[in-house]
């Protein structure tokens, strides 16, 4: 009997770390974001880059996957050939499954690169 409520007890511990290692994270910046281009740094923290973050530019409301590329060992990502005065969905991905959707406006007068992070925006 004790060996049964022992098997019982391990595979509900590893069915509720299963459920959890399930959870995603998808933070969804809801105001659009002024930029020039379609280039900048993804940032986890102050000071800290992503690494190896997947960028992803999407169609309208994130559908659809129109280009991709990583961001370097500074966090740095490029995606070329941008169309200006337009909007532009971005969705950054980590490793760890996290998510960081952005509606970006492209505007030529615009100022400075993207600087995409994934710390609350309170």
């Amino acid at each position: 009997m004790e060996r049964v409520v022992r098997l019982a007890t391990l595979s509900v511990m590893l069915l509720l770390a299963t459920a959890a290692s399930a959870q995603r994270i998808v933070i969804r910046v809801s105001t659009p974001v002024l930029s020039r281009g379609l280039s900048g740094t993804v940032s986890l923290a102050p000071g800290v880059t992503a690494r190896g973050a997947l960028v992803e530019e999407c169609g309208k409301d994130w559908g659809g996957i129109e280009s991709v590329t990583l961001t370097d060992a500074q966090g740095h990502f490029d995606l070329p050939d941008v169309v200006p005065s337009s909007t532009h969905y971005l969705r950054v991905s980590l490793d760890n499954g996290e998510r960081l959707l952005v509606k970006v406006e492209v505007e030529k007068q615009a100022t400075g690169d993207l600087r995409l992070s994934f710390l609350p925006h309170y």
